[in-house]
């Protein structure tokens, strides 16, 4: 680092050869951030090149300089440390909601099962493990899933013109025409 330093009073015009001990040691006892960088706002340059009329200006312009840009990159940091937390926020938000909507998807799909008596509430356990593990491949399944006979409506066998098939049995005819017509007379 002291190297640098050199360097860069050499680049401005300052002659550091007659200080070059006492700014090495300035330098070496200056502390250093994590990363082992010298915070140079806490050099101080001006009380070792004294009587030099030369570096009095380029040093307060290169402090100054220095100052500014150690702001900017403070003001850098904090907007991005702000944009890092927003976007994560953004991120746990979106997966809140995925989250929340296949579990719904999840449960209309158990509650319609349910309604249609394709499954019964004993399997409703075994049927939502399997729709949240892949709810495509598994509501398929329960959508091909028929509904057992003993839940089934019964289906009045009528012929073409809508009219009750006739048994042959008078009796039975008249009370199906009876009933026919009370379900269309009702509908």
């Amino acid at each position: 680092m002291w190297e640098k330093i050199k360097a860069l009073l050499a680049q401005l015009g300052i002659d550091v050869t007659s200080k070059e001990k006492e700014l090495k040691d300035a330098v070496d006892k200056l502390e250093k951030d994590t990363q082992g960088n010298i915070d140079l706002s806490k050099l101080d340059l001006k009380s070792l090149l004294k009587g030099d009329e030369k570096a009095n200006p380029l040093l307060e312009t290169l402090i100054a300089s220095n100052n500014a840009l150690m702001q900017e990159v403070k003001d850098l940091k904090s907007t991005l440390g702000k944009e890092l937390t927003d976007r994560e926020a953004a991120i746990k938000a979106q997966q809140d909601k995925a989250k929340a909507d296949a579990a719904q998807k999840v449960q209309d799909a158990i509650k319609k099962a349910l309604e249609t008596k394709k499954i019964v509430e004993a399997d409703k356990p075994l049927w939502e493990t399997r729709l949240t593990k892949d709810f495509d491949e598994w509501n398929k399944e329960l959508d091909a899933k028929p509904i057992p006979k003993q839940f089934q409506k019964p289906e009045q066998k009528t012929n073409t013109n809508n009219q009750p098939q006739t048994t042959g049995n008078s009796i039975l005819d008249a009370i199906a025409v009876q009933n026919q017509n009370a379900v269309i007379t009702t509908e």
